[in-house]
C-alpha cells in the first residue's frame, strides 16, 4: 500500500493564440504572481512562479549547511598603489 500525498490528475484545455499556445490552468493549480518561468522537463513541461524579490536568495540560503565555508582559504592582502594625485 502506498500513500501520497498527490492529487488525481486532472486534464485541462489547451488552445492556440496567434503562433502561442495557451494552458487553462484549473482554480486548484492557480499559481502567485503576474509571470512564470517554463523549461521542458522530459516530454512535459515544468511552470514555476517567479518570484518577487529576493525570495528565492533567502529560500536557497536553507540549503547551505551549518559549516560552509567554515574553513576557508586566507585572505589576500590588497594591493598597495601610490596616489593618483
Amino acid at each position: 500500500m502506498y500513500i501520497t500525498n498527490e492529487k488525481a490528475m486532472q486534464y485541462t484545455r489547451l488552445s492556440k493564440h496567434g503562433y502561442s499556445q495557451e494552458v487553462r490552468i484549473p482554480r486548484d493549480y492557480r499559481l502567485s504572481g503576474k509571470r512564470v518561468k517554463i523549461s521542458r522537463y522530459g516530454r512535459g513541461l515544468l511552470i514555476e512562479p517567479v518570484s518577487e524579490g529576493f525570495d528565492d536568495l533567502l529560500d536557497s540560503l536553507e540549503l547551505f549547511s551549518e559549516d560552509f565555508l567554515e574553513e576557508r582559504p586566507e585572505q589576500l592582502p590588497f594591493d598597495t598603489r601610490e596616489d593618483m594625485f
